[in-house]
């Protein structure tokens, strides 16, 4: 009998940690950015935060630097279930939805009060409809940071017309546009192959943040460097919508909050980030921080480009449009 009860007793034991192992759940999530950017830290605390209010039954699995997927497969590739989660910017959706290529406008998402206003509020509605009928939901938006940084070995560049001839690193319609309002021949390089890219000379100017110059170190390859701040990018993060119903409401609870603490406090690790990259990569290149009065001559060549992009997008372009231009007066942005 001591030998039976002992052997049902340890049976018992294996059956509740094979359930318990049964019940434990993984979610993937896929980015572009590398281990080293303020995103995939910002990631990382919201995987511990996740996994901490689970007690482990629901963990995080981060795949970094393009490793399940690259950047503009990250959509279909969440909506269709191939990967949980993903961490997507604007450019990656556009193609799907051309009229929030906008939110990558040339002057018209370009600070952390107007980005929060927009994504929290005014386009919230908006964005969760078109995330949602690709089958995802958005658990968080994050900012990525100031996209436009040039880096090029051929010459300074301090206005437009320094760029006219040159190819450029241009990855979706809204990048393409600018390119050609300054006179520059576009090239389309992913995030993740940016660097062997400008190594090997395919481009004559690269174009990402100044956050990223630093974390793909992107200044070892360029001598010159320009930093024009006109296009506040941000992460949209998204879990698959079957994966989202298939886990328990205490689940879903741990995974809102800690998307939420990931929306309100990224904001400030961005500014963070972009303050150090100015300090840093002054270091280890010619950088021009083009700002204030110089700015004038980049929108005046840029001026064509938000115009296009709603025109294209129809009337869905047109709304969101006026929501942007409505809340950039209502915030005093211009």
């Amino acid at each position: 009998m001591p030998i039976r009860k002992t052997l049902l007793a340890s049976g018992a034991l294996l059956a509740l940690f094979a359930s318990q192992t049964m019940a434990d759940t993984t979610l993937r999530l896929s980015t572009q950015m590398p281990p080293s950017h303020h995103s995939v830290k910002a990631l990382e605390t919201f995987k511990s935060e996740v996994e901490d209010a689970t007690d482990g039954s629901l963990k995080v699995q981060i795949h970094p630097a393009g490793q399940l997927f690259k950047g503009p497969d990250l959509p279909m590739a969440v909506g269709s279930g191939a990967v949980d989660m993903g961490d997507m910017v604007t450019p990656y959706v556009a193609p799907i939805y051309p009229d929030l290529a906008l939110l990558d406008g040339p002057f018209m998402v370009d600070s952390p009060e107007v980005a929060r206003r927009l994504y929290e509020q005014d386009l919230k509605q908006v964005l969760d409809d078109r995330f949602g009928r690709l089958g995802m939901k958005v658990v968080a938006v994050h900012p990525y940071g100031y996209f436009s940084m040039y880096g090029t070995n051929a010459r300074p560049i301090e206005t437009p017309a320094d760029m006219k001839g040159l190819s450029i690193r241009a990855v979706d319609k809204t990048q393409i546009l600018k390119a050609q309002a300054v006179g520059a021949k576009p090239e389309a390089i992913p995030g993740s192959e940016q660097f062997m890219a400008y190594q090997r000379g395919t481009v004559d100017v690269g174009q990402t943040g100044p956050s990223s110059f630093v974390s793909r170190k992107l200044y070892e390859i360029f001598e010159h460097g320009a930093i024009i701040r006109d296009d506040l990018m941000v992460f949209f993060l998204t879990i698959n919508k079957g994966v989202w119903e298939g886990l328990t409401p205490e689940e879903q609870a741990a995974v809102e909050a800690a998307g939420q603490k990931l929306s309100d406090t990224s904001w400030d690790l961005m500014l963070e980030e972009e303050k150090a990259a100015d300090e840093f990569l002054p270091q280890h290149m010619k950088v021009v921080f083009v700002d204030h009065d110089d700015l004038q001559p980049w929108r005046d060549a840029f001026s064509g480009v938000n115009a296009k992009l709603a025109e294209d997008a129809g009337e869905r372009g047109k709304e969101i449009f006026d929501i942007i231009v409505r809340v950039r007066t209502e915030l005093g942005a211009d």
